[in-house]
């Protein structure tokens, strides 16, 4: 029996979503979003879904602390193999931090903004809920008040343990936090991680006006073998202006 050549058949069904690449028709185009874009006046096509269609409205998330952890200690590896010493680890930790600190400046005064927050699931139902920005913190402990408590919930889901005003120094005051989140997992090494959290607090109160300088330290106390003061260090310029406040 001589064998025949059987050809592709021609004839085009409709394809099922997740078959995979059909050879019979060949490749073809698509858009990401596809079904959900919109085109806007330039002709591009606009996805309306994904993180830029979300509301800036605050909601409660829980992110894993195993991933948590385990990105930072990408983070902490990935500056430790492209450095030379530990001072230099520890600034560029810091300097990460710092970006992150400068933007919540913003995003939280603009949050707190928001009179009503239910109800509220786009950008334009937000801007339009907005009579007036909220008046940001003008005096240092007012600023580190909001830090100690807010910042603090919105980035480890609780506040810092106690804020001190140091009793040598008019410029100089300290957050407290017995367990903090970010280095719970990590021992003492000659490596300080918590310059990323100090360099998170030197961004924010340098993009709300109070420039300073923040440094980490260890201080163990009974049950808390990681607990860690954060020394704030304002510079000359802002406890001069503190002082013509009062």
């Amino acid at each position: 029996m001589a064998e025949q050549i059987i050809n592709p058949s021609t004839t085009h069904s409709t394809k099922v979503a997740g078959q995979g690449y059909d050879y019979t028709i060949g490749p073809t185009q698509t858009l990401p979003n596809t079904s959900t874009a919109t085109t806007s006046g330039t002709g591009f096509v606009v996805p309306t879904t994904g993180i830029y269609g979300q509301s800036l409205i605050s909601k409660e998330k829980q992110v894993s602390l195993s991933a948590y952890a385990f990105l930072f200690q990408s983070i902490v590896s990935y500056h430790r193999d492209s450095s030379k010493n530990v001072q230099e680890i520890e600034r560029k930790l810091n300097s990460s931090g710092y970006t992150i600190g400068m933007r919540l400046t913003e995003i939280l005064n603009f949050r707190d903004s928001v009179p009503n927050k239910t109800g509220l699931t786009n950008m334009d139902s937000v801007a339009g809920t907005i009579t007036n920005m909220k008046r940001r913190n003008l005096k240092i402990l007012e600023t580190l008040q909001y830090i100690h408590l807010t910042v603090w919930q919105y980035l480890f889901s609780r506040p810092s343990n106690d804020l001190v005003k140091s009793s040598e120094r008019d410029n100089e005051y300290m957050i407290i936090d017995n367990e903090p989140t970010i280095s719970q997992f990590i021992q003492h090494t000659s490596v300080q991680c918590e310059s990323f959290t100090c360099g998170i607090i030197e961004g924010f109160l340098d993009m709300a006006g109070f420039p300073c300088h923040v440094t980490s330290h260890f201080v163990e106390e009974t049950g808390f073998s990681n607990r860690t003061v954060y020394l704030i260090q304002f510079d000359k310029a802002v406890v001069e202006r503190e002082n013509l406040r009062q």
